[in-house]
């Protein structure tokens, strides 16, 4: 019904094409973005980290939903943000069975570790239950990702690839693979870096302040987490 409504009020706008601008919030901006994009609109998902320093550069006392979006029509008019496009299907199927899988793997050892402690024969038996509610879905998961990799020769080839790397394992090239999207958006290494939150941010300036260098960490968790072991 939002969406229906919202398609009314662009079409009864004076331009065919109405540039939008969202924050990134998990799930729901792309979500939205992929409907807007569907309609012909250019779309522009944005950190909200730039949002917010926008919103501090106008020295803005106010926060509420009118406001909040005031503050990104502004910034999308005057900065101009880059366009969003959707990943390719495949890629996106892709990286929703493995956010999937990664969602339900850590439920795991802590079931297993309450196993381990428990000492009631009764509970023992709820726990192994438990854990095999748990396992039967992460294992039909992890085949229809392997079978969807599989079905995409460009996808098999990138995890092929992938793994010939020393650390990299399967579950690493989906985690890339499904969270980089298209590389081909990327124009060098270091924006991809950028991306994933692994460029180096400096705090220095003039003689007084020489702070340690360290990870930004401004880009795709689940991708910095993801190379983390295998780093």
């Amino acid at each position: 019904m939002g969406r229906v409504a919202l398609s009314q009020g662009l079409k009864a706008q004076p331009v065919e094409r109405v540039p939008g601008c969202l924050e990134a919030t998990n799930i729901y901006a792309h979500a939205l973005a992929s409907y807007l994009h569907q309609q012909g609109h250019d779309v522009s998902i944005v950190h909200p980290a730039r949002i917010k320093g926008d919103v501090k550069s106008q020295l803005s006392r106010t926060q509420n939903d009118r406001a909040d979006a005031a503050v990104i029509a502004r910034f999308c008019r005057d900065l101009k943000p880059n366009l969003w496009h959707p990943a390719p299907e495949a890629v996106a199927q892709l990286q929703t069975l493995g956010r999937r899988l990664g969602g339900l793997e850590p439920m795991i050892t802590p079931a297993k570790n309450r196993l381990k402690l428990c000492t009631d024969s009764e509970l023992e038996s709820e726990i192994k239950a438990h854990l095999t509610f748990l396992e039967e879905p992460v294992e039909a998961v992890k085949k229809r990702l392997e079978a969807h990799i599989q079905a995409h020769q460009s996808l098999a080839e990138q995890q092929r690839l992938l793994v010939s790397i020393q650390g990299i394992g399967p579950k690493t090239a989906v985690a890339i693979l499904g969270e980089i999207g298209s590389v081909e958006d990327f124009g060098s290494a270091r924006q991809l870096a950028a991306f994933a939150g692994l460029t180096p941010q400096e705090f220095q300036s003039g003689s007084s302040l020489q702070g340690k260098p360290r990870l930004g960490k401004i880009g795709n968790a689940r991708l910095r987490k993801a190379l983390d072991f295998p780093a």
